[in-house]
């Protein structure tokens, strides 16, 4: 299958990896987390970590243990001549095929098949009420909970629990075991133990259901009288408060009238409740609620109160999750206030800035709660203080910082590519250097560069946002120059670069099967930039021998001197030798390469480059006054002046430009003309390759005249 986005294939990364869309980052992160500070949305319990552990020192193999029935356990197994883990192993492949087929929704069983499950369900379970030994004693436990819990049997669970499961050593089992008792407590009308139980797994999937119905404030009200300690409390607040977030963060698509009136209302009363509580002093947990209270006055725009409120949560009781909040929600406030215009400690900010970067994990890919605060604080308040005060440098080197937080510490894709991908995940900071101009850049690399700052939070940004090196700086700053058109200046620091951190580019894949002396009017250079299911290319790399943009400038710089200086004689076929330069290595031609990084389905030159497809044009211009060369010059403007017209878009190479097209723009118009006419001057003369245009041949036909020859 034709993978159609090209600007995807220069990422050296396989195209499922990202799907066929790609999505800004959207920096709206909740505030409030109290359950499981690892994860962005209610899940389970991570069981699978310490259960993988387990089967890798079993096996010698880090993954695949439950694929296909389990048959590399199975195989382990039977070459360790392990029979009581076999026996084992097999039951667990057996439930896990039940498990399976139960969530099949559009496939259901047989009567034949429910027999058969149920047969092997009670199978599982005398093997497990049989089981005397000790060395797997915890796994036929868990399997005999499961048995339970597949016939929906609590109180089968609740025996189970207590005769067996509760006396097992603590290991990942018999946390597994407790999740299932958990199960049957919220089924037999003991919520308020389940919820504990959920709540010390950090099992918010599980804590979402067992609270169903109270999400509201009347529900959290309802939960408190109960119990003013009740452990659902965290999840329904933390959720009401993220709620309440989320509406502010998409106010704009809000409608007017009783929806906001009835949020603003939800939001007043919430707030007055949650100041009772503290003042009651009946909740272990007045941290909880005062932090809660002012995030919501936060989102109300009171960000005064929102920081004295959270100033007075970091010194209440609550669990050290709980203070954590608080402080992170403090720094939203007290850098919302310093956006504003309010004085601030820029060593205390920077202090704190340490703390949530500190407590982030640098090896994953999903932000942690830590991150997340941090990455909000950063785009919405840090960025923003800096862009509204036009200190461009700072709010760039900002963003630069936050980049390295959405990518693991060991990763080394950022040893690459300045532009993996303009609009993918990683790529806001490439962005901002995207739209400086070449002078912009070189004063920016200068300015993160510096040894002495202006403060504590200016070192820390600076001293954070350094994972790029000059190489990266040098080969965008060469890109640079030579996209407006100052090739003398890009050579010398296109030279900085050395070739194999080109050839680790994406665009490396382009640049060693094209040319940009082909003219793109006559010559098509396809290129086979398929991916396989795997993610691999469908072609062979081949090495760089050389950089392709160095001999472009050298090349470009000649021929202007030489243009420059040429008379009536010569001017013609240099300007023609120009003209096929600009236009290939503009964001239309097959060297693209040359002056970005990637190749969009419709683009045109950015403001800050030079339009190098309309000084395509003008040396078209100069190169149609010469009679050898008129046919393919006038050829050439109509081909260029397509693409003008269209923004350059393209489906594919080989499709896109054979769509029947329709003349609509008046420049289109005349360059068409000019063709026209030139044939109908010189029936006799016509090439090949004007012969083959769609348009001329429609033209043609409706003046009722045939090329002849």
């Amino acid at each position: 299958m034709k993978k159609f986005i090209v600007l995807i294939s220069l990422l050296g990364l396989p195209l499922a990896t990202w799907a066929c869309a790609v999505f800004p980052i959207v920096h709206n992160y909740y505030m409030m987390n109290v359950i499981n500070t690892e994860q962005t949305e209610p899940e389970s319990p991570d069981f699978q970590t310490s259960l993988a552990s387990y089967w890798q020192a079993y096996t010698g193999v880090k993954e695949g243990f439950f694929d296909d029935d389990c048959a590399l356990l199975i195989e382990a197994a039977k070459l360790k001549k392990d029979a009581e883990m076999l026996a084992y192993v097999r039951h667990i492949a057996k439930y896990q095929h039940i498990c399976e087929r139960r969530k099949e929704q559009w496939d259901y069983p047989s009567k034949d098949e429910l027999a058969l499950q149920k047969a092997q369900i009670q199978l599982m379970r005398k093997a497990a009420l049989n089981y005397l030994g000790q060395r797997l004693a915890a796994q036929y436990t868990l399997l005999l909970m499961r048995s339970y819990l597949l016939d929906a049997n609590a109180k089968g669970i609740l025996v189970a629990w207590t005769m067996r499961a509760s006396r097992l050593p603590t290991s990942i089992y018999k946390e597994m075991c407790r999740n299932i008792y958990a199960y049957a407590l919220l089924n037999s009308g003991r919520r308020e133990e389940a919820l504990a139980i959920y709540v010390s797994q950090g099992d918010a999937a599980s804590i979402q259901w067992a609270t169903k119905g109270f999400e509201d404030y009347d529900g959290i009200r309802s939960f408190y009288h109960e119990n003013p300690n009740s452990p659902a409390l965290r999840w329904l607040v933390q959720n009401f408060v993220n709620n309440m977030q989320e509406a502010v963060d998409d106010e704009p698509y809000m409608e007017p009238g009783d929806k906001e009136s009835a949020f603003k209302r939800e939001a007043s009363n919430f707030v007055a409740f949650a100041e009772r509580v503290v003042r009651e002093g009946k909740s272990y947990e007045p941290a909880l609620w005062k932090t809660a209270s002012a995030m919501i006055s936060y989102l109300n725009g009171d960000l005064k109160k929102a920081e004295e409120k959270s100033r007075m949560a970091m010194t209440m009781s609550g669990t050290l999750c709980e203070r954590d909040n608080a402080r992170a929600i403090h720094l939203l406030a007290v850098t919302a206030l310093m956006r504003e215009g309010q004085p601030f400690d820029a060593d205390f900010v920077t202090k704190e800035l340490r703390f949530l970067d500190g407590k982030r994990n640098p090896k994953s890919f999903e932000l942690n709660y830590y991150g997340r605060v941090l990455d909000r604080i950063m785009t919405q308040n840090i960025i923003g203080y800096y862009a509204k005060r036009h200190n461009i440098n700072m709010a760039v080197a900002s963003r630069g910082m936050c980049e390295r937080f959405h990518s693991p510490a060991d990763d080394d894709e950022f040893q690459y590519s300045p532009g993996n991908g303009r609009y993918l995940i990683y790529e806001e900071y490439f962005c901002d250097l995207d739209s400086m101009t070449a002078d912009q850049l070189r004063d920016y690399m200068a300015f993160i560069n510096k040894k002495h700052y202006d403060d504590a939070l200016e070192a820390y940004i600076l001293t954070k946002n350094s994972f790029r090196d000059a190489n990266y700086f040098n080969d965008l700053l060469g890109t640079k120059l030579i996209a407006e058109g100052r090739f003398a200046e890009a050579i010398p620091v296109l030279k900085k670069v050395p070739l194999d951190y080109v050839d680790h580019q994406g665009i490396s894949y382009y640049m060693v099967r094209r040319d940009y002396k082909k003219p793109r009017w006559l010559v098509k250079q396809p290129v086979d930039d398929e991916w396989d299911d795997y993610g691999e290319r469908s072609s062979k790399d081949i090495p760089l021998t050389s950089n392709q943009k160095i001999a472009f400038c050298e090349e470009m710089n000649s021929l202007e001197q030489r243009y420059k200086l040429a008379n009536n004689a010569t001017r013609s076929e240099l300007a023609m030798q120009l003209a096929v330069r600009y236009y290939q290595a503009s964001c239309y031609g097959d060297c693209w390469y040359l002056t970005h990084y990637d190749k969009l389905y419709g683009d045109s030159a950015r403001a800050w480059e030079k339009d190098y497809a309309r000084q395509t044009m003008a040396y078209l211009d100069v190169a149609k006054q010469d009679k050898r060369l008129r046919q393919e010059a006038l050829y050439a403007r109509a081909f260029v002046q397509n693409s003008l017209f269209l923004n350059g878009f393209w489906v594919t190479y080989d499709v896109g430009e054979d769509y029947p097209l329709t003349i609509s723009d008046e420049d289109w118009r005349l360059a068409y003309d000019e063709l026209l006419a030139y044939i109908r001057k010189n029936p006799t003369q016509v090439a090949d390759y004007v012969t083959k245009c769609d348009i001329v041949r429609k033209e043609m036909r409706l003046a009722g005249m045939a090329y002849s020859r």
